[in-house]
């Protein structure tokens, strides 16, 4: 099993689109079981592939299925929760047209109090032996923080290794919000490749800049290492192709260039997915050959970096 955080602190980027694409992908054209898991509060994932659209996902979050009640039970109760009791197995059916048989995708919701939930799991940083007020950046780059994350997703990463044995899951994919959550934190301490989508723009790419710095900041305050963050251009058109290659070639923030790789794969500008909120599933057709290329040549490239051939079952 492989588990691949999609992440980056800069909003509009694509981040739940590239989730949602790499996980169909994986399951319809490839045969694999894929768990996704919401770490959204807006709850975009769980909302498209529960079935019963918006009504079925608040029946997830009225039976208290999401994900921040696996966090909460798995750090605080006596008896080890069983993540699998959190999947929701309703989730739509996807078809290929490939001839192939389709995989297995399972999720995990999110919920909108999940940001809430996941300040309740840190730890007041303390300073000479003083709680002190601090900036929520500065308490981020806090070993205490850091080694605070990095304790739960050990506890996280052995419920997924045991649900993945139980349940046939070959990918995990993990969408994380915008903004730095400290739960966005514990999926990248859990990850085994870290995916940074961003759009190739000046603002996402400056921020995105930032972002990488500061996972640096991160590992120096714990004296430990995130897997290398690969960045995914996204929404890629003609027009913009000349920021990217200013990007990889470090005219532009540099920061990025020194401190990741660049995937090989391009996502076309987003109108080019039929992704439809009714049958909550990105349509694999021909009629749309740009965003199908994108979309194999993306996931092929990833079961290249995760050695991953062909489904282990």
């Amino acid at each position: 099993m492989k588990i691949i955080v999609v992440a980056n602190s800069k909003g509009g980027v694509a981040k739940t689109t590239t989730t949602l694409v790499l996980a169909e992908y994986l399951s319809a054209k490839k045969s694999y079981g894929v768990l996704t898991i919401d770490l959204d509060q807006q709850s975009g994932i769980s909302k498209l592939l529960v079935r019963g659209f918006r009504t079925g996902h608040n029946k997830i979050v009225k039976d208290g299925k999401t994900v921040d009640h696996y966090f909460m039970g798995a750090i605080d109760a006596e008896t080890p929760a069983n993540l699998s009791n959190f999947i929701s197995k309703n989730v739509n059916q996807i078809r290929s047209n490939t001839g192939t048989a389709p995989g297995r995708m399972l999720l995990i919701s999110s919920a909108s109090d999940v940001d809430d939930i996941a300040r309740e799991l840190q730890v007041a940083v303390e300073v000479s032996g003083e709680d002190i007020e601090v900036s929520e950046q500065n308490k981020e780059l806090s070993s205490t923080y850091q080694n605070r994350a990095r304790n739960i997703s050990e506890v996280f990463r052995r419920d997924l290794y045991a649900m993945a044995a139980a349940d046939k899951i070959d990918f995990v994919l993990i969408d994380t919000p915008s903004g730095r959550p400290f739960l966005s934190d514990v999926a990248l301490w859990t990850a085994d490749l870290i995916l940074i989508p961003v759009t190739p723009e000046f603002l996402p790419v400056t921020e995105t800049g930032r972002f990488i710095e500061l996972l640096g900041k991160k590992e120096d305050a714990v004296g430990a290492k995130f897997p290398t963050p690969y960045v995914l251009f996204t929404r890629v058109q003609n027009s913009n192709r000349p920021m990217i290659d200013s990007v990889v070639g470090g005219m532009i923030e540099p920061k990025i260039a020194k401190r990741c790789e660049f995937m090989e794969s391009r996502v076309v500008q987003k109108e080019e997915y039929n992704i439809n909120p009714l049958v909550a599933s990105v349509v694999f057709e021909e009629r749309y050959p740009s965003a199908l290329k994108a979309i194999a040549t993306l996931g092929n490239e990833l079961l290249r970096l995760t050695g991953d051939g062909n489904p282990a079952r």
